[in-house]
């Protein structure tokens, strides 16, 4: 599960603010900002466009069955 540190430092490694961030990912400004401040939870779809923009990490965030 990706944590909300996880996910800001994906987003600062991409060197994208939130707006631009939730636009790659296809969710709200809202949505991220809940994922960052640890409010809410990316779900498995989220977890998996997340992956996708640093494939690295892939096998350590998204749990494949």
């Amino acid at each position: 599960m990706w944590t909300a540190q996880d996910i800001r430092n994906l987003r600062h490694r991409l060197n994208m603010d939130i707006p631009k961030f939730a636009e790659h990912l296809g969710v709200t400004i809202g949505e991220v900002e809940l994922w960052e401040y640890g409010m809410s939870h990316p779900s498995v779809w989220e977890e998996t466009k997340l992956a996708d923009l640093e494939p690295s990490i892939l096998r350590d965030k998204v749990r494949l069955t």
